[in-house]
């Protein structure tokens, strides 16, 4: 089984295309686990939303975003497997790294 896990935060104030991202991931992997930590936008509840879209995604909400370990533990308790392939959303930021938005990537010549 291939899984994927990534971890999301603030994606709605930073305007990053994530349900694209999401979609991508659900289409390659078995499953797709998002832990997603406390953010100021309602980033948990648009992935929340997004789960029932796919079922081979689960969003797991995280207790201590700091503590990355944790987050790991949490989200291989979430999975089907013990061993789960880790990857990252991609980001982008720019010199001062302030991360980029979907609209900022356009401008640079990525493609959607």
């Amino acid at each position: 089984m291939f899984s994927i896990y990534t971890i999301a935060f603030n994606v709605v104030k930073n305007q990053f295309d994530f349900k694209e991202a999401v979609e991508n991931f659900c289409f390659f992997a078995e499953e797709v686990v998002v832990a997603v930590n406390k953010s100021e936008d309602g980033t948990l509840e648009q992935f929340l939303k997004l789960q029932s879209t796919y079922d081979n995604l689960k969003i797991v909400e995280a207790h201590r975003p700091t503590d990355s370990d944790l987050q790991v533990y949490e989200v291989v308790r979430a999975t089907n497997v013990n061993d789960p392939i880790a990857i990252g959303l991609p980001v982008y930021t720019n010199r001062y790294g302030r991360m980029l938005t979907s609209q900022e990537l356009k401008q640079r010549g990525f493609r959607p």
